[in-house]
């Protein structure tokens, strides 16, 4: 499962007017702080409290034009340590490898942005074609490719904002510029058509989660748990509850309409409350606030608010929840189509990331740490991962895929459904025909001896299923 990117940088850094209020309001404070926490020939950081629960961390960096803030929740450990660990390193590497709430560029450097388009060329052009377009030699794009000082500094960009609304709205609260529930809504749009295709099942995946609690009575006196008690799932008021370590998640479903609240269970970072009971509390007295409080917000089947920060975390939590219930014995969920067929895992690996047959197939049964798991009862290969979407169609076996390695390691099997028989007898006839050799092995007469061992393995493992079979009739 691939993280989510970060929209709200892209949408924010286009609203000219949010960026000068920020900026002016950032360098404002930060002029009007006599004391520096730390300072030299390059960089100039001034501390801020908030008050004994936060705390900021504003970094000039006098070499580069940036300035940069970083917020810290205070516990009992840094107390009396103040960004211990970013503050090393801007003393001891010159950089501040620490989370950042916002950035910016100070001054415009030309030069430093003419830098920046020629790497943008090469990354997207190549090497011959950038030099071409941009009529530079070798020697200057090789000099700027290899200057990363900069790069390294600032892995993210000059430009940059906190991925999660509720932690950049709550700075933005500090220093003045607050925006309402709606500004950061309408700047995580984006959000709500890259999840699209995972609503369907993750509505369905929440009625099931409910549906499990109910019936088996999941309260917060029994709490159905996993992954070594780091997990739980309960029902509670008018919805479901689930958390891992760090976070938890409230399910409330009314009609057709779903809002996930959520809360932080100790830093206070991601959202207002860190204590399931007084988020509760607020909803039954009416006063919750959108970007305070909730994760995902789904009305008439539509996301209408998706807060960045969150939904990768709220994605694998319901999805870990639904797996270990049905490892532990309950029920599967019923999806409009059966997700761990051959031809659905398929086509799923087919759109999201772009896999032929083969490549599936590659990783499936011949690569160790996949994701995939063999399902003795039904005779599949299945990835837990893989969910529910309505736009995920079934596969074509038009092309195969040219094989030019593999990874070499097969797995056992004692019994196949026909789509995996027919499957793995497919792949039998292009690992003959193309020979990708194992990605291990030290030289080439090594790989195709273990080519060789993996071919038969797969003969020896179908011709006894097909032999069993007969004895059978």
């Amino acid at each position: 499962m691939r993280e989510y990117p970060n929209v709200l940088k892209k949408s924010l850094e286009k609203d000219e007017q949010f960026n000068i209020e920020v900026q002016s309001a950032v360098i404002k404070l930060f002029n009007a702080q006599n004391e520096s926490i730390f300072k030299n020939d390059n960089f100039d950081a001034k501390l801020i409290n908030v008050d004994e629960h936060n705390r900021y961390l504003f970094v000039k960096d006098l070499e580069f034009n940036v300035m940069a803030v970083y917020h810290q929740g205070i516990d009992e450990y840094n107390q009396n340590k103040p960004f211990e660990y970013a503050l090393s390193g801007l003393k001891e590497r010159g950089d501040i490898y620490y989370t950042r709430i916002v950035s910016f560029e100070t001054v415009k450097d030309p030069e430093a942005e003419r830098k920046d388009y020629i790497r943008a060329m090469y990354e997207k052009y190549g090497m011959d074609a950038a030099m071409e377009k941009l009529g530079i030699e070798l020697k200057e794009l090789l000099a700027i490719l290899t200057d990363t000082k900069s790069l390294l500094r600032y892995r993210e960009g000059k430009y940059s904002v906190s991925s999660s609304p509720y932690e950049l709205n709550t700075f933005c609260k500090f220093i003045g510029v607050e925006r309402d529930s709606a500004f950061w809504a309408k700047h995580s749009q984006e959000l709500n058509e890259l999840i699209k295709g995972q609503l369907d099942g993750m509505l369905i995946n929440i009625a099931y989660m409910q549906e499990i609690a109910e019936k088996n009575n999941f309260n917060p006196k029994n709490r159905f748990d996993y992954n070594d008690l780091d997990n739980h799932l309960w029902k509670v008021g008018k919805g479901v509850a689930l958390d891992d370590q760090n976070l938890g998640f409230y399910c409330v479903t009314e009609n057709k309409d779903v809002t996930i609240y959520a809360w932080d269970k100790g830093s206070n970072h991601c959202k207002k409350h860190t204590e399931l009971e007084t988020l509760i509390a607020e909803i039954d007295a009416g006063n919750t606030v959108l970007i305070d409080s909730v994760a995902l917000k789904i009305e008439n089947g539509k996301a209408v608010f998706v807060d960045n920060a969150l939904i990768y975390s709220l994605v694998l939590d319901i999805q870990g929840t639904v797996n270990s219930l049905i490892e532990d014995g309950h029920d599967e969920p019923k999806f409009p189509v059966d997700i761990y067929s051959y031809p659905y895992q398929l086509a799923f690996y087919q759109k999201k990331y772009g896999y032929d047959e083969f490549n599936f197939m590659n990783q499936a049964i011949m690569t160790l740490g996949s994701g995939f798991y063999y399902n003795e009862e039904t005779g599949r290969f299945c990835d837990s991962s893989v969910t529910y979407d309505p736009t995920v169609t079934t596969y074509e076996h038009k092309n195969l895929g040219k094989a030019t390695s593999i990874y070499g390691y097969p797995k056992e099997f004692t019994k196949l459904d026909s789509d995996w028989h027919d499957a793995i007898k497919r792949i039998l006839v292009v690992l003959k025909e193309d020979r990708p050799l194992p990605i291990m092995g030290k030289d080439e007469k090594e790989k195709n001896q273990k080519l060789d061992e993996i071919i038969k393995f797969y003969e020896d493992g179908l011709s006894k299923l097909e032999n069993k079979l007969k004895s059978k009739m």
